[in-house]
């Protein structure tokens, strides 16, 4: 693991190509600009009505399957998690998986559903969450949750025998088709080749006249209108919350759409200035909306919201961030909030366990939701 500390060389020395462009800002930095930087979505909404499957009864957690076209890729599925008693209408809350370098599943990472929770796979995906299907709890203690699968996981991942022919045959790697998700080892093959596919995958949407932030955030608003649109919802009431990569789409959503009104961002807040020499290889293309940097900084996304309720997780021991570059990153979301003028105070919540969204960072953020809620 490298040491933030230990690193004094300036990141940016080690590129010369840095020193032939300005850190100037040239830009007003505001939504608009945001979207401008996220590139076009597709010109209408969804226009086929959302499916609805079957409805389940898990641990006292109603699960409702539900589905919907975007007309492009596999159909989106997803599950509705509610308090198996009453009908509501409850808190909302999109609930969004993380990255992780594991795109088999998507939803099923954090939420147990109707068919197989305990394969090799879900055990392998669930490694940073204690094994917990949080999305359940979170139903479970009085909210309608909404899980779905973002473009590439789950049910809208990438199709194998693809891979198999393209970044497979490249490297030399061979894949299991159909996949089986308790043959870990043909999962993990399977995964590496997924995630080799994200750079094409950034090509096409820079074809498109799009980007990697701009689809997965357009999906996630998708998401955050069928949830509105739910009896079980309070529309008035809707969280948006996520670690890692959910983190990093929870920070977009919410800057974007003014339906949200709190946001819980677990693990993925820091300035650029830390990511060229420490880690900015292992992290996804959805952190960067092109043209954002250096006009802005990442935490200058979420402050577009500054005011709203907002918890903000981190970690000192966290490798994929430079500690510096975090407390920079809450410091100046602390002053956004502040001259924002409201009585709301961004809540910084710093833990112990690294890039790690365990039970006790998980119950904190219920708790929090809980108040911040009102329930």
């Amino acid at each position: 693991m490298m040491n933030g500390e230990a690193q004094s060389q300036d990141p940016w020395q080690v590129y010369p190509l840095h020193s032939a462009f300005t850190n100037q800002p040239s830009q007003t930095v505001d939504r608009e600009f945001l979207q401008r930087c996220l590139g076009a979505f597709p010109s209408a909404p969804i226009d086929k009505p959302v499916e609805t499957g079957d409805s389940t009864e898990i641990d006292g957690v109603r699960i409702q399957t539900l589905r919907w076209a975007l007309g492009y890729g596999p159909s989106t599925e997803a599950w509705l998690l509610t308090p198996a008693q009453g009908s509501g209408p409850w808190p909302g809350v999109l609930a969004l998986h993380d990255h992780g370098g594991f795109r088999f599943l998507g939803k099923e990472k954090i939420a147990d559903g109707p068919s197989d929770n305990a394969t090799a796979a879900h055990k392998a995906s669930r490694e940073n969450y204690n094994q917990r299907a949080w999305a359940n709890d979170l139903a479970r203690a009085g909210f309608a949750v909404l899980v779905h699968d973002l473009s590439t996981w789950g049910s809208r991942r990438f199709v194998a025998d693809d891979l198999k022919q393209a970044e497979g045959a490249w490297q030399n790697v061979n894949i299991k088709v159909p996949l089986d998700p308790r043959d870990l080892e043909a999962v993990n093959r399977y995964n590496a080749l997924a995630n080799e596919r994200e750079h094409t995958f950034a090509k096409w949407c820079a074809m498109l006249g799009t980007s990697v932030p701009g689809v997965f955030a357009y999906e996630d608003q998708v998401a955050l209108g069928v949830l509105v649109h739910r009896p079980e919802c309070v529309a008035t009431s809707l969280s948006v919350i996520g670690h890692s990569g959910g983190g990093a789409r929870a920070a977009l959503l919410a800057a974007l759409d003014e339906r949200v009104s709190s946001a819980v961002i677990a693990n993925m807040m820091t300035t650029y200035d830390g990511l060229p020499q420490h880690r900015a290889w292992i992290h996804t293309w959805q952190f960067w909306p092109p043209g954002w940097a250096p006009n802005a900084d990442w935490p200058d996304i979420l402050a577009l919201r500054a005011g709203m309720p907002c918890l903000i997780m981190a970690s000192e021991q966290d490798e994929g961030f430079l500690t510096a570059a975090q407390q920079q990153a809450t410091e100046g979301l602390k002053r956004a909030w502040k001259s924002a003028g409201t009585q709301v105070d961004i809540d910084i919540h710093w833990h112990l366990h690294g890039h790690y969204f365990g039970i006790e960072e998980q119950r904190y953020a219920q708790q929090w939701l809980v108040n911040s809620c009102s329930i």
